[in-house]
């Protein structure tokens, strides 16, 4: 009876495990693929305060000049929260910081985008590393200030080619700067995202594939110890592939969150 309620509660361990990885990674792909088209709101009436875990970030900001600008807010169907971006721009008026919840931390995005529209970006402290024509994106760990420096360096860099970079004066013109970069570039910027979910799904289909192959046979012998044990023995050495994958798949997608241009020893543009 204990091998039967052993046998029973790994197995659905085992299943739960599947259908966990092909869940979150649909839901995943759905938020970045939607990304594109999802419209963001002018929030700033709402006058939602700072919450205290981004209060850092934020100081840093206004000791580098920046001035709040507003909120937004982004709706997500099925994603639960307010989903609210705490909007800053810089004295000369030209680069954007919006500044959300990033686990127990802060997570901020400097933006700058051109009349033809190229953007730069930069952000704290997790992100991409993309240099293309017209699409710079670069993450800096150490701090806020060395973020924006880095950050008006890549401007100037991109001046040359795309000329003088547009205002943001109020929170239309971040709403319309917003709407381009997501038209534009949202998608490249998530293509890490989307390449990562994409295999967990295929992940999930292996191991689906592999509980109906060995389990439902079970269900049309009859339960019993002797039949079940010995299929989930064969499905624990066949799943054991899929989780290497999947750790190493998740793996690699946080180590290229951390990819700091500004380290010593880190070749610029690489």
């Amino acid at each position: 009876m204990l091998e039967m309620i052993f046998a029973l509660l790994w197995g659905s361990l085992l299943v739960g495990f599947v259908l966990s990885i092909g869940w979150h990674a649909c839901l995943g792909l759905w938020v970045s693929l939607g990304s594109r088209l999802r419209r963001v709101e002018d929030a700033s009436h709402r006058g939602v305060p700072v919450p205290p875990a981004l209060q850092p970030v934020v100081s840093a900001l206004i000791t580098l000049g920046f001035r709040r600008l507003g909120e937004k807010h982004t709706p997500v169907k099925g994603v639960p929260g307010p989903h609210i971006t705490w909007v800053f721009v810089d004295p000369e008026g030209t680069t954007e910081a919006e500044v959300v919840p990033f686990g127990k931390a802060a997570f901020l995005g400097m933006d700058t985008a051109f009349a033809d529209d190229a953007v730069v970006e930069t952000t704290y402290p997790a992100g991409e590393h993309i240099d293309e024509p017209c699409f710079r994106s670069h993450t800096v760990t150490s701090s806020v200030e060395a973020a924006y420096r880095h950050h008006l360096a890549q401007v100037a860099d991109f001046a040359g080619a795309h000329g003088a970079p547009c205002r943001i004066d109020s929170m239309a013109d971040s709403l319309r700067v917003e709407a381009m970069y997501r038209g534009r570039h949202v998608l490249r910027k998530f293509r890490r995202f989307i390449v990562r979910d994409v295999v967990n799904i295929a992940l999930c289909v292996y191991g689906l594939i592999a509980v109906a192959m060995l389990l439902l046979p079970v269900a049309r012998e009859g339960l019993s110890p002797a039949l079940l044990i010995p299929r989930l023995d064969r499905l624990t050495r066949a799943l054991v592939p899929m989780v290497v994958v999947y750790v190493a798949n998740g793996a690699i997608s946080q180590i290229g969150s951390r990819r700091d241009t500004t380290r010593p020893g880190a070749r610029e543009g690489a």
